[in-house]
């Protein structure tokens, strides 16, 4: 008898293991879901966003145009706070300007917002390494 309740509480237990297992990883899932789904919006806000700051249409912005545009417009700021802070745009020229041109293109953005968003310490670590270049070049 106490085998076969042993037993049993054994089987009990595995089960409420297993579900317990099933539930996080269908959390995970969830997360990583909507997760997907914040960025493709944020993302989409910033293209938006990078519409307005274009000023002179090149497809192209500087950081000059972005910083008037985010100084002269406040319903420009107030969209801006929606998606990311001031400190992070400005990164976002550091960081995600790959061919060192100055400017941010739909591009650059484009492919750097996601893996920014879902992994921003790449991207310090990048900026960096950048900065260290730019140390170096000075000496």
């Amino acid at each position: 008898i106490v085998a076969s309740s042993l037993a049993v509480m054994n089987l009990v237990t595995a089960i409420i293991v297993e579900k317990s297992f099933e539930a996080t990883k269908q959390d995970k899932q969830f997360q990583r879901r909507w997760q997907e789904k914040r960025i493709r919006r944020d993302l989409a806000r910033i293209e938006e966003l990078m519409t307005i700051m274009d000023g002179d249409e090149s497809g192209d912005v500087t950081r000059d145009e972005f910083l008037q545009v985010y100084k002269d417009n406040p319903s420009f700021r107030r969209k801006l706070i929606e998606v990311c802070s001031l400190d992070e745009m400005l990164d976002f020229f550091e960081v995600f300007d790959d061919n060192g041109s100055g400017t941010l293109s739909m591009d650059e953005l484009r492919f750097g917002f996601p893996a920014y968003r879902e992994d921003p310490t790449r991207y310090v670590v990048c900026r960096l390494m950048r900065q260290t270049n730019d140390l170096r070049e000075d000496l």
